[in-house]
């Protein structure tokens, strides 16, 4: 399995394996306004860990659905929040002000790594992180979380983000 790591501040999404080995690596936004998100209607990405809903076709767009728990941006998405691949035609969307929760990469960007990460889709968990929420106090969250959630353990494919987290 693997884990995509969604960098806010540095506009790059990476994309880990086995043994939190680098696969992938390539730029990408959160719009403009970018930022801790503050509030519910304050259209700025959420950090957080999250499972993913698949791949998903949305207008001329790509995309790995993202289960990101934020109602408002949800709707002003139509329910559609997650990572796209944004084709030559809609480059308009890469330098938006607004990405509504999204987050948006080149489209041959994310064909390449769709091609990784193949039928571990459904396995393959994304950490959206910044300087304000770091990988390792998200991964702490996360672990809070599954004590209550998760009742066969941490999933297989956050273990190379647990232990990298422990190394920073």
């Amino acid at each position: 399995s693997f884990t995509i790591v969604i960098n806010k501040d540095e506009n790059l999404t990476r994309l880990y394996g086995w043994g939190g080995m680098l696969l992938f690596e390539a730029l990408s936004t959160d719009g403009a306004r970018t930022g801790q998100k503050v509030a519910a209607d304050d259209e700025r990405t959420p950090e957080g860990i999250y499972a993913n809903k698949g791949m998903v076709s949305y207008d001329t767009l790509r995309g790995l659905a993202l289960n990101v728990p934020n109602i408002f941006d949800q709707e002003m998405s139509a329910g559609k929040i997650g990572l796209w691949g944004v084709p030559e035609v809609r480059q308009d969307l890469l330098e938006a002000d607004v990405s509504y929760g999204n987050i948006f990469l080149a489209e041959r960007d994310f064909l390449m790594m769709q091609r990784v990460i193949g039928n571990e889709v459904r396995r393959t968990y994304v950490a959206i992180v910044s300087s304000a929420n770091p990988l390792a106090v998200l991964v702490r969250t996360y672990e809070d979380r599954a004590k209550e959630f998760v009742t066969e353990g941490v999933p297989t494919s956050l273990e190379t983000l647990l232990a990298r987290s422990r190394e920073q």
